[in-house]
């Protein structure tokens, strides 16, 4: 028997904030929806009349509608297969009940004021559900999502109803399986089809034992490797020393030859000295202090914003002369003289505009041909194993690694390489 849920043909409060419709397989549709369905609930509570004053031993509340009533007061009809990008996610009124108030207040204050109070507060729930995951998060679920919508377009089944069955989430998975995506890959277009239907208050379809076990196929028969090699100490003064003959300016030559030392000694991701899709996670002057005397000097560096910083603390680590020859803390202190105190990214041009993420790839590029080692092998992310692999080489305990690079899981170990001093 086909599953059923409330149609999009249901009569809605009048009160009801419209959304324009957008595409299914969109994330901004899931948050538009669920803010709309939230709305309308809180809205045909707070028009529903409140019962009189009564005496202690006869005052009661104003009940909530049973679900039942609240279904019967619904068009229900069965779920149609999916026909077109424009068809809205609903979800289940019931699912968004508000209590009623509380008996002897007043009609009047319980529908003005709490109906102003209730208002402002509407665009906070859209702005809460976005602010739930990073942007480069967003980005990827997004891309998941239109894929599974079509997917589903193809097989003839609603992607985001209650109807979808294991049977449906193991076809996805040969599905990509034999567009040759990754097993990670996979892993994380699944994540964003439970993510989205955790949200509908919809059981997880990808949350059960076939579904592990068809991921650990993929991963067994399509293994994949990190192919990346580390920016070693060696490698990091050879190509410091390239710059001063490929970089096309003087100014890009004294930011590059700091930027490269910055990003090992700071175990820098690329998205905190570049302009990348996180810009929130941007490293910014402020967010820099160089101290010390000549002799000495110390590079202080709070991240105020990184990845996996769910908590949303502050992070902060301290760096000096660094392994190299030359020193990463007076390299940055003669680049800070160079660029100005002006407020905005720790890295500008001479114009003050970020410096991109592709702006940085083509310098690293010249600087490793310059010394003829393969540049398809070194990515942005070569600073950072680099760093971490010097690190473990050196004995530093696990913990130490981890509160050096951001890390908060193991997950650091895959970037270890060996003889990393060379």
């Amino acid at each position: 028997m086909a599953s059923k849920r409330i149609s999009r043909k249901r009569k809605a409060p009048a009160a009801a904030v419209s959304v324009e419709e957008i595409p299914t397989s969109s994330l901004a549709a899931v948050t538009q929806q669920i803010t709309k369905d939230v709305t309308a609930a809180v809205l045909q509570e707070l028009r529903r009349p409140t019962a009189p004053a009564a005496s202690d031993s006869t005052a009661s509340s104003v009940p909530v509608i049973p679900s039942s009533t609240a279904a019967a007061d619904s068009e229900v009809q069965e779920t149609e297969p999916l026909q077109t990008d424009r068809d809205s996610v609903m979800i289940r009124e019931t699912d968004w009940q508000i209590p009623g108030p509380s008996s002897g207040s007043s009609p009047h204050a319980n529908s003005d004021s709490r109906s102003f109070d209730t208002h402002q507060l509407f665009p906070v729930i859209g702005q809460l559900l976005k602010s739930s995951l990073a942007p480069s998060t967003r980005v990827v679920y997004d891309k998941a999502l239109d894929v599974f919508h079509t997917f589903a377009t193809l097989y003839s089944f609603d992607p985001f109803g209650t109807n979808v069955k294991n049977g449906h989430i193991a076809l996805f998975i040969a599905y990509l399986f034999h567009q040759e995506l990754s097993h990670s890959t996979i892993s994380t277009y699944l994540s964003a089809i439970g993510y989205v239907h955790k949200l509908l208050h919809n059981s997880d379809p990808t949350n059960n034992f076939l579904v592990k076990k068809l991921i650990a196929g993929a991963r067994r028969l399509n293994p994949t490797s990190d192919i990346r090699l580390p920016i070693t100490v060696g490698v990091l003064n050879n190509i410091v020393q390239a710059v001063k003959l490929t970089a096309n300016s003087v100014y890009c030559k004294i930011m590059f030859h700091a930027m490269f030392l910055f990003a090992f000694n700071a175990f820098a991701r690329i998205g905190e000295i570049t302009l990348a899709a996180s810009p929130e996670n941007n490293l910014q002057l402020s967010d820099i202090a160089v101290e010390g005397d000549k002799s000495h000097k110390e590079v202080h560096v709070t991240f105020q914003s990184f990845k996996h910083n769910t908590n949303c603390s502050r992070h902060r680590i301290m760096f000096g002369h660094g392994p190299t020859r030359i020193s990463a803390s007076q390299s940055l202190e003669e680049y800070l003289q160079v660029r100005g105190k002006g407020s905005g990214p720790l890295f500008v041009n001479s114009d003050n505009s970020p410096v991109t993420r592709s702006q940085f790839d083509t310098q690293l590029h010249a600087c490793l041909k310059f010394c003829k080692l393969d540049s398809t092998r070194y990515k942005g992310h070569s600073f950072r194993i680099g760093a971490a692999s010097l690190a473990a080489e050196q004995g530093y305990s696990d913990a130490k690694i981890c509160a050096l690079g951001r890390w908060k899981s193991s997950a650091f170990r895959k970037y270890i390489r060996a003889n990393t001093v060379a």
